[in-house]
This record gives C-alpha cells, structure tokens and sequence, in this order.
C-alpha cells in the first residue's frame, strides 16, 4: 500500500470515529472531525486540526477550524438528511499531492 493510500486510509477512520452529531435543530447539523493533514475547501487552504461542520439548510456548508479561527463556507444544493444515524463519514479526494474536503 503506498504511502498516500495509508494517509487516505487513516484520514479516512479517523475523520469517520470522530463525526458525531452534536446537535440536531431546525435543518442544522454540526459535527466535529479531527483531520490529520492539510486540506482545501473552497478557496480556502487548512492545515490539520479538528474542525467544526456545520450543515445549514439545504445550501450552505461551513467548516471552521477555532484554534486558528479559520473558516469556510461554501453554498451548494447538498444531499443529506437530517436524521440521526449510528455512522456519518467526511469525504476527502486526493488530486496531485493536495486534499479536497468534498461537499
């Protein structure tokens, strides 16, 4: 397994174990994830930390990392339901040698 794999691999379990819903209100999720490398989302470029995901609504995603006070948010038509589920996954693609938070 190369190297990538591996980091994609472990980013992967890790930003799974640690998403959990912490609060379900009006067509708003939040969830925290811990990432173990750095990432883009939108036009904004984050190094690893633990981020918080905020869903709001059917349009807007916004993720923000408060060590750093760095935040993102990106509008788009997102496919989730706001119901409680045992298991929520973060999905990130690797292009060249950089990490894309997917929305």
């Amino acid at each position: 397994m190369t190297s990538s794999l591996r980091t994609f691999a472990l980013a992967a379990l890790v930003a799974i174990a640690s998403l959990s819903p912490a609060l379900h209100a009006r067509n708003t999720i939040r969830a925290l994830v811990d990432v173990p490398f750095s990432f883009d989302y939108g036009t904004t470029h984050f190094g690893r930390g633990t981020y918080l995901i905020t869903m709001n609504g059917d349009n807007s995603m916004v993720v923000s990392n408060r060590a750093t006070n760095q935040a993102a948010m990106v509008l788009a038509k997102l496919e989730w339901a706001p119901t409680s589920a045992k298991a929520s996954q973060v999905t990130f693609r690797k292009y060249g040698d950089r990490w894309f938070l997917e929305n």
